[in-house]
């Protein structure tokens, strides 16, 4: 976020890691209330996951198409394959406009990354 120049207040739509493992998406959930303490309750988090499995290094890509689709058409992505969002993250739904949507990817193998998409003005 820093790097993006981008305060945790500007973001409108996460796409997360979402493994669907309770001990990790525990885990990621806690991180996510470090940074964004109470506005969390009205960001949603999606994860590709439910729909594709976990694809390695290829989640990323499939994530950022996932926000860059939200950016583009204002929409949040489903949850889908799951009862309920992960435990601790409760908004489903983007409250008005989609304008920053943070993207981030981990790996077993260590690699991490994330970034804030910008909806662009036409």
């Amino acid at each position: 976020l820093r790097e993006a120049r981008v305060t945790p207040d500007r973001i409108d739509l996460i796409v997360g890691f979402g493994l669907g493992h309770p001990a990790w998406d525990a885990a990621e959930a806690s991180a996510l209330h470090t940074v964004f303490g109470d506005r969390l309750a009205d960001v949603p988090v999606v994860s590709t996951k439910p729909l594709t499995g976990n694809c390695g290094a290829g989640a990323g890509g499939l994530d950022v198409a996932a926000a860059a689709l939200a950016l583009l058409h204002q929409h949040t992505p489903a949850i889908i394959n799951r009862d309920q969002p992960m435990q601790g993250l409760t908004a489903t739904k983007a409250a008005g406009d989609i304008t920053h949507a943070l993207v981030y990817a981990t790996s077993f193998g260590g690699q991490n990354t994330a970034m804030v998409l910008r909806k662009m003005d036409a």
